[in-house]
């Protein structure tokens, strides 16, 4: 069975993974200061299953609740929690 995508938004995810990133030198900051950053999230669902939450642009990066609410919040931090590790592991 393939699940179907109910919904796509996109998760404005403030980290210190961007400093980091910009006191590196990894990306240059703009004019005013960069505190968010804006992912698209995909909420799974099937039949009787959990909310699934993944990122396109984060493979790997998934979380699940019953709760759709609480799978967004999970979703945020799962999001930071994932691009702080890329950002430890200089990715």
């Amino acid at each position: 069975m393939v699940a179907v995508v109910q919904q796509a938004w996109i998760l404005g995810v403030s980290t210190s993974a961007v400093d980091d990133l910009i006191d590196r030198k990894a990306i240059r900051p703009e004019a005013e200061p960069v505190t968010t950053n804006r992912y698209i999230a995909l909420i799974h669902k099937d039949p009787e299953s959990d909310y699934g939450v993944s990122f396109p642009d984060f493979p790997g990066c998934v979380t699940a609740n019953a709760d759709l609410d609480e799978a967004r919040g999970m979703a945020e931090e799962a999001l930071a929690f994932h691009i702080e590790g890329m950002t430890e592991d200089g990715a």
